[in-house]
C-alpha cells in the first residue's frame, strides 16, 4: 500500500489528451473534433490501465520499489512515446474515415469546445468590397453547413489607394520612415497582411507583383469576373451627345463630344484609384509617341474635371454625383459600378445606405477601344507563414467563387456575358479585352507630365468683417475655411501649397501677412500641418484688410517655388487700410513680372466681386479673376478652380 501511495505521488496523470490535442492543432476541423473525442477516451483508458497495474504491483512492495528505482522514468517515457504514436495512427485513421465520407461531427461532441475558425483576410478593390463581403459570408456559411463548429471566417477590407497597395507590397507591409505614402502609415490605413488579394485587373496584379518584396509570394490563380470600362452620361443627356458621335465611338470621341453637349467629364484619381488608372490607360492608348503624345495627353487631361476631393474609387465619384446632385457630369467608370448607382445601392463610405432611387439614372456607352477589368484571384503567401490548411481553404473559396460567382451583383462572366438585366443601352455580351501590364507602367510614367502641377499660395482674410454671418448663418470665415479645406484635399504630391493669414495681427494699420506654412510640395505631412493651421483660425481678429499687400506677399512666397503658380485669396471684398499698396501699384508690379502668377479671388461676402477695390484689379489685370463663393457648393467651386488652374485658364 505504501508503494502504491509512493507511486501515485511520483507518477502524475499522463496528459495524453493534451499531447494529442497539441499534435493535431493544425488539422481540419472535422478531423480535430474526431481526434479530440478519441484522445479523451484513450487518455482515460491508459490512466485506468496504469492504476490497475500499480495495484497489482502493490502486493510486492520490495519488488515494486526496486522496479520503480530503475524503470520508473523509462516507463513514463515509453507511455508518452506510445501516446504520440497512437495520435499519429488515429490521425491517419481519421483522415481515411473522412476521406471515405464518415464525418466526425456525426458523433456526440457537444461537450467539447470549438476552437477558433481559420481566419482568412481578403484585400479587394473598393468598388467590389460590399459584393465580396457578401460572397465571403455566404462561403463561410456554406462551409459550416451540417457542422457544429465554423471552420473558417473571412475578413474583407478595401484598399484605400492604388499607390499605397503598391508601396505596401514592395516594402513587405512595413512602413518606411524615410518615405511618405499617400495616406500615411501602411498598417493603419490598409490593414493586416492579406491572405487573398482581389484587384480589379490582372495587369495591375502583375505590375505590383513584379515590384513586390522578396518575402511575399503573389500567386495569380485566374479571374473570377469581368466588367468593361464604360462612358456614362445622365440619361437626359443621351440625345444631346449622340449627334456629335461617330457610329462606333472610341473613348476619345466621347470625351471630346461631352463639352459640346454641356457635360463635364470626371474620372477617379489615377494616382490613387485602380479604376481611375485603368480608365486613364484607355484614354491615353491612341496618343502618339514623343512630344506630340505629351501634348495630346495634356489636351485630354484638360477635358477631365475634378468634382471634389481626390476620388479613390469609382464609388467615390458616383457618391459625389449623388450627394451633390450634379446632373451635368459624365464619367469614365467600370460598368458594374454604374449598375450600383442606377439601382440606388450603397456606394462606399460616403453613401453607405441605399436610397429610393438615384437623382437621374445613367446611360452607358461602350467605347470601341475600351478594355475590361478582369478581377484576378491572387493568393498571398508571406515568408514563414505557409500553411497547407490555409491554402486548401483558399482554393475552396476560389472554386466557390468560380461556381457561384459575382454575376448576380452585376459583374459579367469571363467571356463577357451578362447574366442579369443589362444597363440601358447595354449589351448582354461584350468582348473581353484585358489590359496589359506594359500599359500600366506607361500610364504611370506619362500621367504626371500630362496633368500639370500647381503651386499655390493661399491667403485668408482675417479682418473683423469676416465674423459677419454669411451662407446659412455661418460666418464668412467659416465659409473661407470650408473652401480652403476643399482646396487642400485636391493638392497632390506633385503640387505645392502654403497658407497665410492677413493681416498678421489686430493692429489697426497692419499691412503685413503671417505665413502659417511655407509653400512646399504637397506631401501628406505638409498637408496635415497646413490643415491644422487652417483649423486654428478660430476668430477673425484683424483690425484692417490689407488685400493688395496680402496678394503681393503671396506672390513673394511663390517666387521660384514650383511650376504653374497661383494665388488664391479668400476675402469678403475690400482693401481697407491706412497706407500700404494701391491697386495701381500692385497692377504695375504684376505687369512688371512678365509672367505673373494667376490671382484668384474667392469672395465670401455678399457683393465682394463687385466691390470697387476688387474690380480695380480684375479689370486691369488679365491674370486676376473673382468668383462668387457665397452660394455654390464648395466641391464644385473648388474643383472648377483647380480645373482652370491645371488647364492654364482663369476664365
Amino acid at each position: 500500500q505504501q508503494a502504491l501511495r509512493d507511486s501515485q505521488t511520483v507518477l502524475p496523470e499522463c496528459p495524453v489528451g493534451l499531447g494529442i490535442g497539441t499534435f493535431i492543432a493544425g488539422a481540419p476541423d472535422r478531423v480535430v473534433e474526431f481526434l479530440q473525442q478519441l484522445a479523451t477516451r484513450v487518455g482515460g483508458w491508459l490512466r485506468s490501465a496504469g492504476r490497475w497495474l500499480l495495484v497489482r504491483l502493490g502486493n510486492a512492495r520490495v519488488q515494486v520499489r526496486v522496479w520503480l528505482g530503475s524503470w520508473r522514468m523509462r516507463w513514463i517515457t515509453l507511455l508518452y512515446a506510445s501516446a504520440v504514436l497512437l495520435a499519429v495512427l488515429l490521425g491517419a485513421g481519421a483522415g481515411w474515415l473522412v476521406n471515405k465520407g464518415l464525418s466526425p461531427s456525426d458523433t456526440p461532441s457537444d461537450a467539447l469546445p470549438c476552437r477558433q475558425p481559420l481566419e482568412l483576410r481578403v484585400l479587394t478593390a473598393p468598388e467590389s468590397r460590399d459584393v465580396v463581403q457578401t460572397a465571403a459570408g455566404r462561403f463561410a456559411a456554406n462551409q459550416a453547413a451540417d457542422r457544429r463548429c465554423r471552420p473558417v471566417h473571412l475578413t474583407v477590407f478595401a484598399q484605400p489607394s492604388f499607390s499605397d497597395v503598391k508601396y505596401a507590397f514592395a516594402n513587405g507591409w512595413e512602413d518606411d520612415p524615410s518615405q511618405q505614402t499617400q495616406q500615411g502609415d501602411i498598417r493603419r490605413f490598409i490593414g493586416p497582411q492579406p491572405d487573398i488579394w482581389l484587384p480589379g485587373s490582372s495587369a495591375v496584379a502583375d505590375y505590383i507583383a513584379g515590384e513586390s518584396h522578396p518575402d511575399i509570394d503573389l500567386e495569380r490563380k485566374g479571374s473570377i469576373a469581368t466588367t468593361p470600362v464604360v462612358f456614362a452620361v445622365p440619361d437626359s443627356y443621351r440625345q444631346r451627345i449622340e449627334p456629335y458621335l461617330p457610329a462606333a465611338p472610341k473613348l476619345r470621341d466621347l470625351v471630346e463630344a461631352a463639352p459640346r453637349a454641356g457635360l463635364q467629364v470626371a474620372r477617379p484619381d489615377p494616382t490613387m484609384s485602380e479604376s481611375g488608372l485603368l480608365a486613364t490607360a484607355d484614354l491615353y492608348r491612341a496618343s502618339p509617341e514623343g512630344a506630340a503624345g505629351n501634348s495630346d495627353r495634356k489636351f485630354l487631361e484638360g477635358r477631365i474635371a475634378s468634382i471634389g476631393a481626390p476620388l479613390t474609387s469609382a464609388h467615390d465619384l458616383l457618391c459625389a454625383i449623388r450627394n451633390n446632385f450634379n446632373p451635368d457630369v459624365a464619367a469614365i467608370l467600370p460598368e458594374q459600378t454604374v449598375l450600383d448607382y442606377n439601382q440606388a445601392k450603397p456606394l462606399g463610405v460616403g453613401c453607405a445606405r441605399p436610397i429610393a432611387r438615384p437623382p437621374e439614372p445613367y446611360h452607358v456607352f461602350y467605347p470601341a477601344d475600351a478594355r475590361s477589368l478582369d478581377y484576378p484571384f491572387v493568393r498571398v503567401t508571406w515568408a514563414g507563414q505557409a500553411d497547407e490548411v490555409r491554402d486548401v481553404m483558399i482554393d475552396r473559396f476560389k472554386a466557390w467563387l468560380d461556381d457561384n460567382g459575382l454575376r448576380d451583383a452585376g459583374f459579367r462572366d469571363l467571356t463577357g456575358r451578362s447574366h442579369n438585366q443589362a444597363l440601358n443601352g447595354g449589351d448582354a455580351g461584350e468582348e473581353v479585352r484585358r489590359f496589359e501590364e506594359e500599359e500600366i507602367d506607361d500610364t504611370l510614367a506619362v500621367y504626371p507630365r500630362a496633368r500639370p502641377p500647381v503651386t499655390l499660395a493661399i491667403a485668408i482674410d482675417l479682418s473683423g468683417s469676416m465674423n459677419s454671418p454669411g451662407l446659412q448663418q455661418r460666418s464668412r470665415l467659416d465659409r473661407a475655411r470650408e473652401l480652403a479645406g476643399q482646396a487642400l484635399e485636391l493638392v497632390g504630391p506633385a503640387d505645392a501649397v502654403g497658407l497665410a493669414r492677413f493681416p498678421s495681427g489686430p493692429e489697426p494699420n497692419d499691412v503685413t501677412s503671417l505665413a502659417l506654412t511655407e509653400v512646399q510640395p504637397g506631401q501628406r505631412i505638409h498637408i496635415d500641418r497646413t490643415e491644422k493651421s487652417l483649423a486654428g483660425l478660430g476668430v477673425a481678429d484683424g483690425g484692417s484688410t490689407p488685400l493688395y499687400n496680402a496678394i503681393s506677399d503671396a506672390v513673394d512666397r511663390l517666387d521660384a517655388r514650383g511650376a504653374n503658380p497661383a494665388v488664391i485669396v479668400f476675402t469678403d471684398g475690400d482693401n481697407h487700410i491706412g497706407g500700404g499698396l494701391t491697386a495701381d501699384a500692385l497692377r504695375d508690379r504684376l505687369i512688371g513680372m512678365g509672367s505673373p502668377p494667376r490671382i484668384i479671388l474667392l469672395a465670401v461676402g455678399p457683393k465682394a466681386c463687385d466691390e470697387p477695390d476688387v474690380t480695380a484689379l480684375t479689370k486691369s489685370s488679365k491674370t486676376t479673376v473673382c468668383h462668387d463663393a457665397t452660394n455654390e457648393e464648395p466641391d464644385r467651386l473648388i474643383s472648377q478652380t483647380f480645373a482652370e488652374l491645371r488647364m492654364g485658364t482663369t476664365s
